[in-house]
Order: C-alpha cells, then structure tokens, then sequence
C-alpha cells in the first residue's frame, strides 16, 4: 500500500509523524510504500527516517526540479524543465494518483493557497482515504 505522507511547513511534531510511521509499519509490513511531495524542509527528515526504517520510499515531483532516483516517474528526461506554474497540478495530480490513501500533519493556520491544502482538499473530494492530523 502506498502512503501519501503530507506535512504543512508549520507542522512542528516530527514525534506524531514518526510514531504514525512506524504504526504503518507495524500494521502493513513490508507492503508499505511512503511518497511525499518535496514541499518543505521536514521532507528530507522523514525521507531519512523511512529509509533506516527500511520501508520502500518514493518521491513525487515537479517537472522543474531535478531527477533523482527515488522519483515515483523513472523517465528522466521529464524532469529538469525550465519553470512552470502548471507544474504545481501535475504533481498534486501525480501524487493523488500514486498514492493509495493520505496521512497529513497540519495546524490551523494553513492557508487555502497552501500545496498540502489543494492536495488534501481534492483527495477529499475523491474519496481517498485520508487522516489528518492538526
């Protein structure tokens, strides 16, 4: 099973992120797979930890920022392109689509604007299993 993982920037308790994970682990065993979207500074925490953890990892990204190998799309020459805003959408979307349920750590002070509000909005909207945690 895939797992989104979604963190807002503010979200402080990397504890609760941690402990959800390792709860996933215990539950799914080896058919966990996490992926995240490279939105903010605590995604390279909880790669690290997934990864001792040793549970699959996948990264979901824009068109703009550089391939590495743990992108959930192996076609290289995809990525690298110079800016776009649509970008944006194509990774929610890849990421929606990746992902077979969604786990989000976020406060109340995120914004409408925000990409982990767009994204747990429209996996609402389709019927994606989804927790949250604020």
């Amino acid at each position: 099973m895939i797992m989104g993982v979604l963190v807002s920037a503010d979200y402080e308790d990397m504890r609760t992120i941690k402990n959800v994970i390792y709860k996933l682990k215990t539950k799914l065993g080896d058919a966990l797979e996490i992926c995240q979207i490279t939105e903010n500074y605590k995604h390279y925490e909880i790669k690290k930890f997934v990864q001792e953890m040793g549970i699959r990892y996948t990264d979901v990204l824009r068109y703009d920022e550089q391939f590495n190998i743990n992108s959930h799309d192996q076609n290289e020459y995809k990525f690298g392109k110079p800016f776009n805003g649509k970008f944006f959408h194509i990774r929610n979307s890849n990421f929606l689509s990746y992902s077979d349920g969604i786990v989000g750590f976020i406060t109340h002070s995120l914004e409408k604007k925000d990409a982990v509000y767009q994204i747990l909005k429209t996996a609402k909207q389709k019927n994606k299993n989804v927790k949250i945690f604020a």
